[in-house]
């Protein structure tokens, strides 16, 4: 769909759910409050929103959370969506249940790409900033995604001293396995707030860490809508940077969110928005409440928010 502004709006990213067993400092408040399960719309109401939502142009889905896989069945919501025809269906996860059983289902079912967290290659790094002691298993999960032969992206949220001087072993470690490594700057949203300023890692200072080991870096054409900058090193190695702060994306963003509970939100920054259950029936409110949800998706970046991330899908 095109915006009287020439925005064109294609992309949907889905929660199927706002649990997640990490508790990255950069998402996670100390005491989140999950939502119960009972409240989470099933994945034919899912399927049957999205089919509602291609009208006005979503042909492309990433599927996210909270973390996904702690949601049963995940791949036949991927059937579900392929089978209605949608172009491109993603998965972002933290990796840590993924197994090779669940690759070859995803596989199956038609999934086209995984986007998978990988902050740092360093065991006590991943403890403090995810707050777990499971990086063998993040690691292990990027083997099984290349394995089965999707292609793989890993996210990497830059924080100053937790994880800024591994971007050039990330990078070494993403393209020995053929995977295009992104890194992000942190947003100033949820937890991080308060304490942006003390964390924050720009994208020119990324550039310029990754520039001393791997020599002069080339800007690649930017594609308008894309999150990421891409660039390619002095050896041909491609990696993207999310310059979320410093380079907002806003007046050129193709994407809209739906919640595990069914609300339509038009960007990561903003509460307002559109419960559609009430809508699935009927045509013509469904196509109000998607009007009304456009309406309100800004076009100039949001300074912060309180809102939490992993309650509306990152």
């Amino acid at each position: 769909m095109l915006e009287h502004r020439e925005r064109r709006i294609h992309k949907l990213r889905i929660s199927v759910t706002d649990h997640c067993q990490f508790r990255c400092v950069y998402c996670m408040p100390k005491t989140p409050h999950f939502s119960s399960p009972a409240h989470f719309i099933s994945f034919d109401e899912i399927t049957a929103i999205v089919q509602r939502l291609q009208v006005h142009g979503i042909d492309t889905v990433r599927l996210t959370g909270g973390e996904p896989l702690m949601r049963a069945q995940v791949p036949e919501l991927v059937r579900k969506l392929k089978a209605i025809g949608i172009a491109s269906v993603g998965l972002s996860t933290n990796g840590h249940l993924l197994t090779p059983a669940l690759a070859a289902e995803f596989k199956a079912a038609g999934l086209d790409a995984w986007n998978i967290s990988l902050d740092t290659l360093d065991p006590e790094v991943c403890q403090k900033m995810n707050k777990v002691k499971v990086l063998d298993k993040v690691l292990e999960a990027i083997d099984i995604a290349v394995a089965s032969g999707i292609p793989v992206k890993t996210n990497t949220v830059v924080m100053r001293g937790f994880n800024e001087q591994e971007l050039p072993a990330i990078l070494d470690y993403a393209h020995i396995r053929g995977v295009e490594p992104r890194f992000l700057e942190l947003l100033r949203i949820g937890p991080m707030v308060k304490d942006h300023a003390r964390y924050f890692v720009s994208a020119d200072e990324m550039r310029s860490t990754l520039a001393q080991s791997q020599g002069e870096l080339r800007a690649l054409p930017y594609e308008a809508g894309s999150t990421a900058r891409y660039y390619l090193t002095s050896t041909a190695r491609r990696f993207g940077i999310i310059a979320s702060e410093t380079q907002a994306f806003c007046a050129t963003c193709t994407r809209m969110r739906l919640t595990a509970t069914g609300k339509l939100l038009g960007c990561l920054f903003v509460s307002e928005g559109e419960m559609l259950m009430p809508h699935l029936d009927d045509e013509k409110r469904m196509a109000a409440a998607w009007e009304r949800t456009l309406a309100q998706k800004p076009w100039e970046r949001i300074a912060h928010s309180p809102q939490e991330m992993y309650a509306v899908g990152g």
